[in-house]
């Protein structure tokens, strides 16, 4: 599982997935599943791109957690919801690993994947944060 963020860290997600073998029956690392925000059409629209050219990949949106200037008051149910919808996914897909980059899209799918006992890789500047339970 990858998590599209927005802006340049969607096409850094890009970059990265073009690199491994994923999206094909033998592929190393399929089936793969996308995740993207539902407000972030450029992030979506990439996506979309990608698993049109991937035979084993699969797109699915979910809410996010904090929009730029919401208030946190609003950001509390927002992100719940960001939650509920990423426990869904995550129990459903029961990915292996999911990468991330970036913002707050990330944060409930990392989250959900953490208490399922998934491994999450996080990639920030040159890092590489590894975490699984």
């Amino acid at each position: 599982m990858a998590v599209m963020g927005s802006g340049g860290h969607t096409q850094e997600m890009i970059t990265l997935l073009s690199h491994l073998n994923i999206g094909s029956i033998n592929g190393k690392y399929s089936p793969i599943t996308l995740i993207a925000s539902k407000d972030d059409h450029l992030s979506v629209n990439k996506a979309k791109q990608m698993t049109q050219s991937l035979s084993d990949c699969q797109l699915v949106s979910i809410t996010r957690s904090r929009s730029v200037g919401q208030s946190y008051w609003t950001s509390v149910v927002t992100t719940m919801i960001s939650v509920m919808e990423s426990l869904v996914i995550v129990w459903k897909v029961r990915p292996k690993l999911v990468v991330c980059n970036g913002p707050g899209v990330c944060v409930p799918i990392c989250l959900v994947a953490k208490l399922l006992n998934r491994i999450v890789v996080s990639l920030r500047k040159n890092t590489l944060l590894l975490s699984y339970l």
